[in-house]
């Protein structure tokens, strides 16, 4: 019996316990390990030597009689739980099945790419494969191994539509193949949850199965080992947990899960009615809306965050006095300064429309990654409250938190984790760092069609934006659909505006029209269509082309806001030209957008001199193009930082409980 094999019946609670970090010289010398292995074992020509043996196996099963075909199919499922996803022919044969079985059901025979990333998500690989190529399939060939092998999967999507609707799409080929498989949504009722995590294979978005993780986490607190679930089982005692375990995680757009969303903890609260805490929070707004920017207060330009001066400090004594009931709070300075601080970036530094946006009398947060809003989340430290106070709405209770971990920390306790994404180069390193889970790169079936018409630098959001109308106007007279990327619902909202003046037909897609995204996006790609969407709306859904707009030269897609870093650039680049499809993409900037702002109005001003407007050639562009790629490669790594300290925060508070006897 293999060592997974003892390991998961001895623990009715699976997952990896070995939480920490190596330190930096054996990471580094991990990774030249692992770049040497994949050098050797992951070469073109060893995929191309399993794509042939599942290519051979196919063959071989289709010749088959009924009888016979029945009997080694039963015998591959044995084999392969003897075996697990380590025996190379093994996994060929169960791939084979697949193969079979999904043309059968699906009507749709996986090609030798999908053949070659799903082998490479079932080594724990984070698998670079291009928009367009079919991670869908390409993730259910994984799953259904590992489901053979005995684990319990869980496939991650970005969102619960994705979810619900690969669940739904691949349940013909789970059941063909002998597996149940089930989604579990935000809207799922607990109570069911248990029961669908019991399925082989479970589709959810990476928010869904964290806070269900931290709810076992609440409920079974230190009882949450090995040894004493073992004991409540034999006992017949203690609550069912939500999640059977955490054994093996497949998951869609790895960089967005793991990166991007990986700088705030996710945190499980609940909501308490703290009236003092309301008093607290109205009091807090309306003294910092008497303090004056420049003389009490002052704005980091990177952070947004407020910075009071000595003069400001100073003056909070005389407004508490001006209160009539003032909170207990103010009788601290440190408590005071705190409070204003935080009421200070709810007035000033969350935008209405950029950082969040107003629905249905609530505050819903925005992805700055995404363009989703988050309804799930909030605030803390009453900065939720304060934001509502700012609105005019009514005021929520106060969160108390129970429990929170990091998307590093949750996502490492895996025992088996791969990944999927179209842009995965950037992040080898961090990948291998943190997760121990190498990447590679698998190229594309068809030879890419992709046109880039350059970069264009403007000095001025007017010049821009002029510039981007243009542009939409000379594609949309070629009868080409055209696809323009915004940061910010109110970046997206004044280029439709824009749009609007001039007769252009076109539609919005951003946090405040996220409920059919995906139904949106997909049909973007009508000839002469205009879609306007923020950052990566509808990300995980193809856009197909009509006939009309493939001969007219394919999507074009048009990016009007640098982003924290280039990957989410690419990421709108790769709606694209997929598949081998025409498509073209060019960047229009402006040396004051905000991006540019946030590092310091030297940077801005500089950029400002540098830009030459419609030119994308010359020695000035080449100049400005350079501090354009070192200002975004300073934030990346500035991230990637922050990632880091939230990992070792986590790490360092669970070995401080674990010292008091506490697990978590």
């Amino acid at each position: 019996m293999s060592a997974l094999a003892l390991h998961l019946i001895s623990d009715p609670y699976p997952q990896n316990r070995d939480w920490g970090i190596a330190p930096m010289a054996e990471r580094v010398l991990g990774r030249l390990q692992s770049w040497a292995w994949l050098s050797l074992t992951d070469t073109r020509w060893h995929a191309k030597r399993f794509v042939g043996k599942v290519r051979a196996r196919l063959a071989e099963i289709q010749t088959l009689h009924d009888e016979e075909a029945i009997e080694r199919w039963a015998q591959s499922r044995l084999m392969s739980r003897k075996y697990g996803l380590a025996h190379f022919d093994q996994v060929a044969e169960c791939f084979a099945w697949t193969c079979l079985k999904s043309k059968q059901t699906l009507g749709i025979e996986p090609f030798d790419t999908q053949i070659r990333a799903a082998y490479s998500l079932i080594r724990q690989r984070a698998v670079e494969l291009d928009t367009g190529e079919g991670k869908t399939l390409t993730a259910a060939l994984a799953a259904i191994a590992a489901a053979q092998a005995g684990l319990r999967v869980h496939v991650i999507t970005a969102n619960d539509y994705l979810a619900q609707r690969d669940a739904v799409e691949l349940a013909p080929l789970y059941r063909a193949m002998g597996f149940e498989v089930n989604s579990v949504l935000e809207a799922t009722p607990i109570q069911q949850r248990p029961t669908l995590y019991q399925s082989p294979v479970v589709y959810c978005s990476n928010k869904t199965i964290t806070f269900d993780y931290l709810r076992d986490r609440v409920i079974f607190a230190e009882r949450l080992e090995p040894l004493r679930l073992g004991f409540d089982k034999w006992l017949g005692r203690g609550e069912r947990s939500n999640l059977p375990g955490l054994m093996f995680a497949i998951l869609d757009e790895v960089d967005s899960v793991l990166v991007d969303e990986a700088r705030t903890p996710l945190v499980l609260s609940r909501t308490v009615e703290d009236p003092e805490h309301k008093i607290y929070v109205r009091q807090a707004v309306v003294m910092a809306r008497m303090l004056e920017h420049g003389r009490d207060f002052i704005m980091h330009p990177v952070s947004k965050r407020p910075v009071l001066t000595e003069a400001g400090a100073k003056g909070l004594p005389d407004l508490v006095a001006q209160l009539e009931e003032p909170s207990i709070i103010w009788r601290s300075v440190w408590r005071t300064e705190e409070a204003m601080t935080q009421a200070l970036y709810a007035l000033y530094g969350l935008v209405c429309d950029v950082d969040y946006v107003v629905r249905d009398g609530k505050v819903m947060i925005v992805d700055e990654n995404t363009g989703r809003t988050m309804a799930d989340r909030s605030w803390e430290m009453g900065l939720h409250q304060m934001v509502e106070v700012k609105e005019g709405l009514e005021m929520t209770g106060s969160r108390e938190t129970m429990a929170r971990i990091s998307y590093q920390l949750f996502f490492r306790r895996y025992l088996g984790l791969c990944g999927m994404s179209g842009t995965c180069r950037e992040l080898s390193s961090e990948f291998f760092d943190i997760y121990g889970m190498p990447s590679l790169r698998v190229p594309p079936r068809n030879p890419s069609r992709r046109r880039a018409l350059g970069t264009r630098l403007y000095r001025s959001s007017q010049e821009r934006w002029q510039a981007c109308l243009a542009a939409v106007e000379r594609e949309v007279a070629r009868r080409r659909p055209v696809l323009v990327g915004t940061k910010t619902v109110r970046e997206s909202e004044m280029l439709s505006s824009l749009l609007s003046q001039n007769g252009i037909d076109h539609q919005v897609l951003n946090a405040k029209q996220d409920e059919g995204e995906a139904l949106a996006i997909a049909a973007a790609g009508a000839s002469g269509k205009v879609m306007i969407a923020t950052n990566m709306a509808g990300r995980g859904t193809d856009i197909k082309l009509t006939d009309e707009a493939r001969q007219a030269g394919g999507l074009h897609v048009i990016i009007t806001e640098m982003h924290d870093n280039a990957r989410v650039q690419r990421q709108l680049i790769g709606r694209c030209a997929r598949q081998g499809d025409p498509g073209s993409w060019e960047a229009i900037f402006s040396a004051d957008d905000p991006f540019f702002v946030q590092q310091g109005e030297g940077w801005s001003r500089l950029l400002s001199v540098l830009a030459v407007g419609q030119s994308w050639r010359g020695l000035r562009h080449g100049l400005a193009m350079l501090v354009v790629k070192w200002l975004q490669a300073s934030v990346e790594r500035q991230h990637r930082r922050t990632r880091m300290h939230l990992l070792e925060s986590d790490l360092d508070r669970r070995n401080a409980m674990g010292f008091t006897g506490i697990s978590e």
